[in-house]
């Protein structure tokens, strides 16, 4: 039970459960019929959408900022504090974080709409905002990083769904599946994200590591608006008269 490799063990069963259960419960239905007026697949299409684009390089923005964050506060421990005390921000800021996803992602997600996406994303852009500012003042406090962690955390969780629904109101359909295939491409930031943070404390002051991601956010907010205020597919989109 002590074994160095148990993490990658636990990571690969847990990898697992999704496959046994799509087997065991997922109904399995006939081919869908071709949707009417859909439009036929093409790469041109996504290439000329331009909300598209603005949405998919907001994703990789919003990505950069929330989607390694732990890597990112770890990296910034270190390098202002110890190892000693990285893990115990690790261990405060982790379990605050799946808390706040588990108690609140259904219920935010079940009350955004388009109607009301535009004031929401930018509440949860002020949340990661607070949450970051907070990290920066966090220092030696425990608290402090929990408190902060929770506020940035209730950014991700209207963030997540946000995204999807800026996409799926976008798209043509019968495209769907390629809108949301290019919307991923937005995870790159996340992948980029602990060697960025690298190089930011390597060679700039380590506040500035917060000040770089609250920029980032900031532009990715504004991209948002960019791409609803953006010719859509859908010219009846509930995204273009809100």
């Amino acid at each position: 039970m002590h074994s160095i490799n148990l993490p990658f063990w636990l990571a690969a069963a847990c990898a697992a459960f999704p496959l046994v259960f799509i087997q065991l419960f997922l109904q399995r239905d006939g081919a869908a019929a071709a949707q009417p007026g859909a439009a036929p697949w093409s790469p041109s299409v996504l290439l000329r959408d331009r909300a598209l684009l603005w949405f998919t390089c907001s994703g990789l923005l919003a990505s950069f900022v929330g989607g390694a964050f732990a890597s990112c506060l770890s990296q910034y421990v270190l390098v202002v504090a110890s190892s000693d005390f990285a893990e115990k921000v690790v261990a405060v800021v982790l379990p605050v974080n799946a808390a706040v996803v588990v108690a609140l992602q259904y219920a935010v997600g079940r009350r955004l709409s388009a109607r009301n996406i535009r004031p929401l994303m930018t509440f949860g852009t002020v949340c990661f905002v607070i949450g970051l500012v907070g990290f920066m003042f966090s220092g030696a406090s425990l608290w402090a990083w929990g408190i902060s962690a929770a506020i940035f955390t209730l950014g991700e969780v209207i963030y997540a769904p946000g995204e999807y629904m800026l996409i799926d109101h976008i798209a043509p359909p019968g495209m769907k599946a390629s809108y949301f295939s290019a919307q991923s491409l937005g995870w790159l930031g996340a992948a980029f994200n602990p060697m960025l943070t690298g190089l930011i404390l390597t060679h700039l002051p380590h506040w500035s590591l917060f000040v770089i991601l609250i920029v980032a956010i900031v532009a990715a907010w504004l991209m948002i608006f960019r791409g609803i205020n953006a010719r859509p597919w859908q010219p009846d989109s509930p995204l273009a008269n809100a």
